[in-house]
């Protein structure tokens, strides 16, 4: 019998998101406070999966389309800045004294931090790393030890599976739902929106510029594409995961979600996603299915699916490219490729190179520490001048490996590499199998755009989807051999 439960709790939690974004719109924020008391009410009753299901929905709302939900104010900077912070505190004070042999092996990181403290000292703002260090060890432990009794709650667990379900519908199909509305759901519209407040009138001006041949960036629900991007690619990883490892057989709904989310990956133009993509496909099709149990029926027809559909892939690449340049243009990340004279690596990496130039010179100043925690020449002088939060002052720094370098210097590098090794050897000991792949998606990804350390801006939906999703799915499978054992 087709077993709906799965979508009927997803659409209940689809359903309570909208409302809360609703929400949150009319009431200018006001309501993010009483979401997060729901959410730390819920955690020290020991309704671990209903509070990490706020948790989500808090870190979603960061990245939401401003046409969708204005963010101005202090009430939207309060509660979304130090509404999951305070969540994770409750879990951790919750969770303290839960010791399970399952729980996600992230403790070096602690290490790296230690790192990180010392590398700051000498850096170029030490006040504005401390306090982002404050930020992200609050936010590391809300998931590291928070996370520990998702293990005691096996309907939490159920719920919070069902609540990623519905954060992955709404970046997929919310966002495929908006591009006939290119007013709302591109980057030039964010633009737009201050001068034009019109809507129709916005998807009129973007429609003729398309016309004309000028380029437009896809961000769906989100407000960016390149917020887009990433967490289309997490979530396409996720669902992929859960249709496979966890329904075991295929649903169309989910299948619906992969379909989808594909053209809005390229919608974004982002290489990094397409990136993640083939980081997703290859451990799925040669890595997981040796490690999780899968029915003959379900391998016979993952190994039909993939072949056919690499090369119905292959066949769509030939032809767009052909046709119109259509992944030149994804390469190159412009439509006038005609008059691109770079060649294809300079075209990969032109983007990111000024980032990569930036990091590496804060190496060469200090080779062993680099130059302190996500920060960079200018933090001082920016953070001087912001009005806001010291701990919220902007940085941008592209491939992880080399930001790591920069800000940590070899030191930090070494140790971040010893972090990455004992989390995917301790999460092969505990037979965490999915938890090791969405890992490797998330690294994957920041090797674009650095976000790995910023749980105020994409970090933490990243951090949302891979770490804690695939723990949940890890712990979903490890709860169903358990009813037969």
């Amino acid at each position: 019998m087709y077993n709906i439960q799965i979508y009927k709790q997803a659409f209940k939690q689809f359903l309570i998101f909208c409302l809360w974004i609703a929400l949150a719109r009319a009431s200018k924020g006001l309501i993010l406070p009483l979401m997060t008391m729901l959410g730390v009410v819920w955690a020290f009753n020991g309704k671990f999966g209903k509070a990490y299901s706020i948790y989500a929905m808090l870190l979603m709302m960061i990245a939401i389309n401003p046409n969708i939900l204005p963010k101005n104010g202090f009430m939207f900077s309060l509660g979304l800045r130090f509404g999951p912070l305070i969540i994770g505190l409750a879990l951790v004070m919750r969770s303290m004294t839960i010791t399970r042999k399952q729980a996600l092996p992230l403790g070096v990181m602690l290490a790296y931090l230690v790192v990180a403290v010392v590398s700051s000292i000498n850096g170029w703002s030490p006040m504005v790393s401390y306090l982002k260090l404050i930020n992200f060890t609050v936010f590391f432990f809300g998931i590291w030890l928070g996370s520990k009794g998702l293990q005691l709650d096996e309907d939490g667990v159920s719920t919070l599976r069902a609540t990623l379900l519905a954060i992955a519908t709404f970046l997929i199909a919310g966002s495929a739902a908006l591009w006939p509305f290119p007013g709302i759901s591109t980057l030039n519209s964010l633009k737009l929106a201050q001068e034009v407040g019109d809507v129709a009138m916005r998807n009129e001006i973007i429609r003729e510029m398309i016309d004309g041949g000028g380029m437009t960036l896809f961000c769906g629900v989100t407000a960016q594409s390149q917020a887009l991007s990433p967490l289309l690619a997490c979530a396409f990883a996720w669902v992929v995961c859960d249709l496979l490892f966890v329904e075991g057989m295929f649903r169309w709904p989910h299948i619906a979600l992969l379909i989808l989310a594909l053209p809005l990956l390229y919608l974004t133009r982002s290489r990094v996603a397409l990136l993640g993509l083939v980081v997703t496909l290859v451990i799925v099709y040669f890595y997981l299915p040796r490690k999780i149990q899968l029915g003959n029926k379900m391998k016979q027809w993952l190994k039909h699916i993939l072949f056919i559909g690499g090369l119905m892939l292959i066949a769509i690449v030939v032809v767009a490219e052909m046709k119109d340049n259509a992944i030149s243009r994804w390469v190159r990340k412009t439509d006038d490729v005609k008059a691109d004279q770079r060649s294809l690596s300079e075209a990969f990496t032109a983007s990111r190179q000024g980032l990569v130039d930036m990091c590496m010179d804060d190496f060469y100043r200090n080779p062993f520490f680099g130059m302190g925690f996500q920060v960079a020449e200018y933090t001082a002088r920016v953070a001087a001048t912001n009005d806001g939060l010291i701990l919220s002052s902007p940085i941008e720094k592209g491939v992880i490996p080399i930001m790591i370098l920069g800000e940590t210097g070899v030191v930090g590098v070494v140790v971040f590499a010893i972090f990455l090794l004992s989390f995917y050897l301790g999460c092969i000991k505990r037979h965490l199998y999915i938890s090791v792949m969405m890992m490797a998606v998330l690294f994957s990804l920041n090797l674009g755009e650095a976000t790995f350390f910023s749980p105020g801006g994409l970090g933490g939906p990243q951090w949302l989807l891979c770490v804690v999703g695939g723990y949940v799915l890890d712990l979903t499978i490890m709860f169903r051999k358990r009813k037969y054992e």
